[in-house]
């Protein structure tokens, strides 16, 4: 079985996750089990795909796959700063950040494997 918790990707997609899970508990109701509940799902759905990415021969599907699901993470994350569903602004800012980043490092995987 392969090791994924050595890298940065997983490392940082695990913050994502932990951060969405805290942040999105304390949405307003009306939107803490919509878009918050899709929220923490991709952030949940990022983190199985990059242990699936580091695990599996063929990586680029997965990749590709993971790339689509950061692109709707950022919807999702703006789509909420709008509703005003984030207790602060350095909520939004930092899971925006983390997202930024995953997608760099996502990017730098599939030009690696043949993106």
């Amino acid at each position: 079985m392969a090791r994924y918790d050595h890298l940065p990707i997983y490392k940082l997609g695990y913050d994502f996750c932990l951060a969405a899970e805290q942040y999105c508990k304390k949405f307003p109701q009306y939107h803490k089990y919509t878009l918050g509940a899709e929220i923490r799902s991709g952030a949940h759905n990022l983190l199985l795909l990059i242990v699936a990415a580091n695990t599996t021969q063929t990586k680029r599907n997965t990749l590709e796959r993971l790339r689509l699901v950061l692109d709707q993470e950022k919807i999702l994350l703006r789509l909420a700063f709008d509703l005003r569903c984030w207790e602060s602004f350095h909520q939004y800012e930092r899971l925006s950040e983390m997202v930024v980043n995953l997608s760099k490092q996502n990017e730098g995987w599939l030009k690696k494997y043949g993106g």
